[in-house]
């Protein structure tokens, strides 16, 4: 089951599992002045990050997203 809903003046798009307890939430944003899409935790916390560009995807790979407050 899929929610849209809006936080904070955010989108967000929860993905509801049925077979496990944690939810995924995909945060529209942008890091670094980059449009991207977040990924995070049932809670909010944001794990990692997606971009429309190959370089930046490479580039910030390795970055701790856990940083970021949604």
């Amino acid at each position: 089951m899929i929610a849209i809903e809006q936080h904070q003046g955010q989108t967000w798009m929860r993905v509801r599992e049925f077979l496990t307890t944690v939810d995924i939430i995909y945060i529209t944003g942008q890091f670094k002045g980059h449009h991207c899409l977040y990924l995070a935790y049932s809670s909010g916390d944001i794990h990692n990050a997606l971009f429309k560009n190959k370089a930046l995807a490479i580039k910030y790979k390795n970055y701790d997203f856990s940083k970021i407050k949604s």
